[in-house]
């Protein structure tokens, strides 16, 4: 089974919301940081 790629954006985009609230930067540099990450599968 296949993710919906509008789900999987819409999720990206919540973790990435999460990640600039937790480190206190601003949504940006957290995209850049969930992007660039070893950790993320894309």
């Amino acid at each position: 089974m296949t993710a919906d790629p509008t789900l999987l954006q819409m999720k990206y985009a919540r973790i990435i919301s999460l990640l600039a609230k937790k480190a206190n930067i601003d949504e940006e540099k957290a995209m850049k940081l969930f992007y660039e990450s070893d950790t993320t599968c894309l």
